[in-house]
C-alpha cells in the first residue's frame, strides 16, 4: 500500500514538474524571441531605461507577496480542510500589500527622477500589476495539489496573447510606453484566467477572511518577506546602481547580460515547486533519510549548475551576438562573469527548501542582510573601477562569502555548506574516475 502510494505521488510530481517545464519552455522560446527583439528595436539606451523601471519597481514588489507563497502552500499541505479560509486571508493581505507597492513606487521614483515624466509612467504601469497578482493565490492553492497544469494553461493564455500585441507594436513601431500597457495587460488577463478556472470546481465565495490566521500567517511569514525583498534587492541593486552611477547605455548592455543568465535560474525553482510538499513530508520520515534526500538534491543541483556555467562561458561572447547583434557586444564579458552565480543560485533553491521545513525562517533575515551588504560594498568599490564587469564580479562573489561567513557565525547552517563541499567532492571525484576510465 505505501509503495503504490509513493509511486503515485512521485508520478504526480512528476507530471507537475513537466507541466511546470512546458510553463517555462513556452515563455522561453517565445518569450525569448520576443524580448530579444524588443531589445534589438529599442537599443541599448532605451532597453536600459526599461530595465531600470522594471528593477526598480521590483525592488518594493517583493513585499507585495508578503513572503506567503511557501507558508500557504505548507498549510494548505498540512490543513486541506483550511483551504478557504487560507485562500481568503492570503488574498486580502496581497491586495492591500500590492497598493502599498503601487503609491510607494510612485513616490519614491518621483523623488528620484521628477523630470523623467516616461520613467514614472513606467513605473506606475509595471507597479500596477501586484493589485492584479493578489488573485494568484489560486496558483498557491494548485501548488499545493500538485495541479500546475491549470495554472500553466491559465498564464500561459495571457502571456501568448500578449505576445501576440507585442510583435504588433514592433512591426507597427509603437513607443516605450506602448510596452509597458502590454506587461500590465498580460497580469491583468492571467489573473483573470486563472480566476475562472479555479471557479469551475470551486466557490470563490467561501473564502474567508480571518485575522487570527492572518496574525498568525504574517508571523510565520514576515521573514520571508523580508527575505524575498532582500533576494530582490540583491538580484536588481546593481541594476539601479549602475543606472545611476553610470548611464542607461550601459544599463542596457548589463541587463541583456542578466537577461540571457537569469534564464538558467528558473530550472531550480520549477522543481523546487514540485518537490517542496515532499520535502515537507519527508522531515517526519527521519533525520538520517531527510538529509540524505537533501545531498542528493545538493549534488543534482551543483552538477546541473556547473553544466550550465562552463557551457555559457565557453559560447557567451557568440550567444550575445547571435541574439543582440553587434550594438550589444559589449554584454558578452559580463555573461561569463554572471553565469557563474547559477552555482549558488542553485544550491540557495535547496537551502530555503530546507529552512522552510525546518519553520526556521528568520535565517533567511541574517543571511540575505548579509548578502546585500556585501553585495553593495563590492558594488561601490567595483563599478568606479571596472564599469558593469565589476558590477556583474560583485554580483557573482557576495553569495559564496555570504555562505563562508554563515557556516562560520551561524552553528545550525554549517549543515549546508557541508553539502555544498560534498557535492564539489563528489562531482570532483566523479570526474577524475571519468577521466581516467577515458584513459584506461
Amino acid at each position: 500500500m505505501s509503495n503504490t502510494y509513493l509511486n503515485r505521488n512521485i508520478f504526480e510530481i512528476l507530471k507537475n514538474i513537466s507541466w511546470l517545464f512546458f510553463d517555462k519552455l513556452l515563455r522561453l522560446t517565445v518569450g525569448l524571441f520576443v524580448g530579444i527583439w524588443v531589445a534589438r528595436y529599442l537599443g541599448p539606451s532605451k532597453f536600459g531605461l526599461l530595465s531600470y523601471t522594471n528593477a526598480f519597481t521590483a525592488l518594493f514588489g517583493a513585499v507585495a507577496s508578503l513572503g506567503l507563497d511557501r507558508i500557504v502552500v505548507r498549510e494548505i499541505v498540512k490543513t486541506p480542510s483550511l483551504k478557504n479560509e487560507l485562500l481568503g486571508t492570503a488574498f486580502v493581505l496581497k491586495l492591500i500589500a500590492g497598493t502599498f507597492v503601487l503609491v510607494m513606487s510612485i513616490i519614491v521614483i518621483y523623488g528620484i527622477r521628477s523630470d523623467e515624466s516616461i520613467t514614472l509612467c513606467l513605473v506606475g504601469l509595471s507597479a500596477a500589476g501586484y493589485i492584479f497578482q493578489s488573485v494568484n493565490v489560486i496558483d498557491l492553492y494548485y501548488q499545493a495539489k500538485v495541479q500546475s497544469k491549470l495554472s500553466v494553461i491559465a498564464f500561459n493564455s495571457a502571456f501568448f496573447l500578449m505576445t501576440l500585441v507585442k510583435i504588433e507594436l514592433l512591426l507597427s513601431g509603437a513607443s516605450l510606453i506602448a510596452f509597458g500597457i502590454v506587461g500590465l495587460g498580460e497580469i491583468i488577463l492571467g489573473s483573470l484566467f486563472i480566476v475562472i478556472l479555479y471557479i469551475k470546481t470551486n466557490n470563490l465565495f467561501r473564502w474567508r477572511f480571518e485575522h487570527r490566521l492572518a496574525r498568525q500567517l504574517l508571523l510565520d511569514s514576515w521573514p520571508l518577506m523580508f527575505s524575498n525583498a532582500a533576494v530582490m534587492i540583491y538580484m536588481r541593486i546593481d541594476q539601479i546602481m549602475i543606472g545611476e552611477m553610470l548611464d542607461d547605455k550601459e544599463l542596457g548592455f548589463y541587463s541583456a547580460a542578466v537577461k540571457v543568465s537569469e534564464l538558467f535560474y528558473i530550472i531550480p525553482s520549477i522543481i523546487a515547486n514540485s518537490i517542496y510538499p515532499s520535502i515537507v513530508e519527508s522531515k517526519s520520515q527521519g533525520t538520517e533519510k531527510y538529509n540524505n534526500k537533501l545531498q542528493m538534491l545538493y549534488d543534482g543541483f551543483f552538477l546541473l549548475a556547473l553544466i550550465i556555467s562552463v557551457f555559457v562561458t565557453l559560447f557567451s561572447d557568440w550567444m550575445i551576438m547571435v541574439l543582440y547583434g553587434d550594438n550589444f557586444s559589449n554584454s558578452g564579458v559580463v555573461l561569463k562573469i554572471l553565469v557563474w552565480s547559477c552555482v549558488f543560485v542553485f544550491f540557495s533553491t535547496i537551502w530555503s527548501c530546507d529552512v522552510l521545513s525546518r519553520n526556521k525562517q528568520k535565517i533567511f533575515i541574517k543571511y540575505d542582510l548579509s548578502s546585500i551588504s556585501i553585495n553593495i560594498t563590492l558594488n561601490l568599490i567595483l563599478i568606479p573601477q571596472y564599469g558593469i564587469s565589476g558590477s556583474a564580479l560583485a554580483t557573482t562573489l557576495s553569495v559564496p562569502i555570504t555562505y563562508m561567513l554563515m557556516s562560520v557565525f551561524i552553528k545550525s547552517e554549517r549543515m549546508a555548506m557541508r553539502c555544498l563541499i560534498k557535492s564539489f567532492v563528489f562531482i570532483s571525484i566523479f570526474k577524475f574516475a571519468c577521466n581516467n576510465r577515458i584513459k584506461a
